[in-house]
């Protein structure tokens, strides 16, 4: 165990010398059309995927696939100016639902809020997207120590400022009894 726990503290503290602590995320150009692809995990195991199109600021469609415990369940979203319109398997009538803050449209360096902002910022390095020369930057943000913590990557390109890539995963807060090392 104890080996174990001081080459985690090694690799940890040979990491903190190769990367670089950024103080803010560069400014970045608006986003005004993507796609994306999405998988949920927990402890490994996969509880649904999907994938969706933001056509505008204002008009996104996705799909998704959630795998439950006694079958699966195809929900569909579309947002349509300040609509969220959804619908759930087989169903042929759409729900509708009125947005709080429809087509806000926030360039993806500008979505730290203050309160995010005291969270570190690691520029990771320079990386390749797609052929794009990239800066992948991580936010680390600790929820509260029994919720959780949730990691964000992002790559922006260096020349044009687009987000080319951005990763965000969730992790659940450990157990006292099981994170306690001795």
């Amino acid at each position: 165990m104890r080996v174990v726990v001081t080459l985690l503290l090694l690799l940890v503290t040979f990491n903190q010398f190769s990367v670089a602590r950024a103080q803010t995320l560069p400014q970045t150009q608006p986003v005004n059309q993507a796609r994306f692809d999405f998988a949920i995990k927990a402890e490994g195991a996969l509880l649904g995927y999907g994938t969706g199109r933001l056509e505008s600021p204002t008009r996104m469609y996705a799909v998704s696939k959630l795998l439950l415990g006694d079958g699966e369940e195809t929900v569909e979203v579309v947002i349509y100016d300040g609509t969220q319109y959804t619908r759930v398997n087989d169903e042929t009538t759409w729900t509708a639902e009125e947005l709080v803050t429809p087509g806000v449209d926030v360039p993806a360096g500008q979505l730290l809020t203050p309160d995010l902002a005291e969270f570190p910022i690691t520029l990771i390095g320079t990386e390749q997207v797609d052929g794009v020369a990239t800066d992948h930057y991580q936010i680390w943000i600790n929820e509260t120590e029994t919720t959780g913590y949730t990691k964000i990557d992002m790559w922006i390109g260096q020349q044009t400022r687009y987000v080319q890539q951005l990763n965000v995963a969730f992790f659940e807060a450990f157990d006292s009894e099981v994170a306690a090392v001795e």
